[in-house]
């Protein structure tokens, strides 16, 4: 059972990392993006998710610290 401490640590990572995702897409400009994403923003959720950390990676950000989104009441922030 993990403890207090390192749950604390896990949900400060992943509000962490929410914000900075947040920030990312609201200032982020790329017309073919947001076509691909908006045409993925339905059920399965999955692929949306996806979307969303293969362009994260591809401007160097660790796809990994976006596992959350792999939790469909994520996706719909």
């Amino acid at each position: 059972r993990p403890s207090t401490l390192a749950a604390m640590g896990h949900a400060y990572k992943h509000r962490q990392t929410r914000a900075q995702l947040i920030n990312w897409l609201w200032y982020y400009e790329n017309d073919a993006f947001w076509t691909e994403l908006h045409a993925a923003a339905r059920p399965p959720w999955h692929q949306f998710a996806n979307r969303i950390k293969r362009e994260w990676a591809k401007h160097g950000w660790n796809e990994h610290d976006l596992r959350f989104l792999d939790n469909k009441q994520h996706c719909v922030f």
